[in-house]
């Protein structure tokens, strides 16, 4: 059976994009331009009770004078974070909040671009990519537990580069197996 995700009136004005579903099912993580900007949103699976889940501190680039987005929402496999894409620091890093907007942070400085990140189906390693450009993107993985740690974001020491890019080519989209024991690419 097919149905459309969100049966919201109001929900269904705004053009929204990259859902995922919460691990419990209850909730769901998209991009919304209801603010104005393409933002991070969490609502209902109907699309009631939206709220943004974590507002930039502008909505324009100050320098790049760009709109500053959010994307590419992931959510944790226990629920209690949601990672997305931002280009507020003017490059595309990789950014944690939980489900209220608190605790939002940098989590990743990519030096250039970055693509998806994917949690290990038992939540335990990340695998992200980041390179100087879309098309010269590396896979890495850290452990869980160093992703989530506080340390300034363009310390990723214990990530391992699981990836090496000949020129023309690029790892832009990856996933774990369902075991957790291979990323395919």
């Amino acid at each position: 059976e097919s149905r459309r995700l969100f049966t919201d009136a109001t929900q269904l004005q705004f053009s929204n994009s990259m859902p995922t579903v919460s691990p419990l099912g209850g909730r769901i993580a998209f991009v919304s331009n209801r603010s104005g900007h393409m933002r991070i949103w969490v609502s209902k699976l109907d699309g009631s009770d939206a709220k943004l889940a974590s507002p930039p501190g502008a909505d324009i680039h100050e320098s790049l004078k760009l709109p500053i987005e959010q994307k590419v929402p992931a959510w944790s496999p226990d629920g209690k974070w949601i990672t997305y894409h931002s280009n507020q620091s003017g490059e595309w890093d990789i950014y944690i909040t939980d489900e209220k907007g608190e605790n939002e942070r940098r989590v990743i400085m990519t030096m250039g671009d970055s693509a998806r990140l994917r949690w290990s189906p038992d939540g335990s390693q990340v695998a992200f990519t980041m390179g100087p450009s879309e098309y010269e993107l590396q896979i890495y993985v850290m452990d869980t537990e160093a992703f989530l740690a506080p340390r300034p974001a363009w310390e990723i020491d214990n990530a391992r580069q699981l990836t090496s890019v000949d020129a023309g080519g690029s790892n832009f989209t990856h996933n774990w197996s369902a075991d957790g024991t291979q990323i395919i690419f």
